[in-house]
């Protein structure tokens, strides 16, 4: 069964939403596209802050639940519904 299509967007907003499940979570962290104030359209990655081994242990363990779940299409750019 094909998994649902996301944007780059819509994959940093369902990780910042899940971050705070995490065992290792800490309050302010959070997941942004690259470079800043980028779309899904013109981002060629992402990044968190604060960068510490427990931000960097949660945000690789949701990203990898997150793109389990969802394929992300580099080419589209579409905002995260709230």
């Amino acid at each position: 069964m094909a998994k649902p299509v996301i944007s780059p967007e819509e994959f940093i907003a369902e990780v910042n939403k899940r971050l705070p499940d995490h065992g290792t979570f800490k309050n302010g962290l959070h997941v942004f596209l690259v470079p800043r104030r980028a779309t899904g359209a013109t981002a060629r990655g992402y990044d968190w802050e604060p960068k510490d081994l427990d931000s960097t242990t949660a945000v690789a363990a949701v990203a990898d639940h997150v793109d389990s779940a969802y394929d992300v299409d580099p080419f589209i750019s579409r905002a995260a519904l709230k």
